[in-house]
């Protein structure tokens, strides 16, 4: 999770829960900022999984905000 803030928009508040249920984990993320929201969900049977794909959902989201975000200003 710390990973994921820090590569967030500077006004980020993160929400991040992980749920059990009939042998699946679900994992949320969610990242509130002023320029949108950021959210991903991941579920599976090993919770590390889950938890490395809901990151990747999140990073891939914060790296095209990261690549667009001057074009957006201009």
């Amino acid at each position: 999770v710390d990973k994921l803030y820090y590569s967030a928009p500077s006004d980020s508040g993160i929400k991040f829960a992980l749920q059990k249920s009939h042998g699946f984990v679900k994992a949320t993320c969610h990242i509130a900022s002023q320029v949108g929201p950021f959210v991903a969900e991941a579920t599976g049977k090993n919770p590390f999984l889950a938890i490395q794909s809901l990151e990747n959902k999140i990073k891939l989201q914060l790296d095209s905000w990261k690549m667009n975000r001057f074009e957006r200003a201009q």
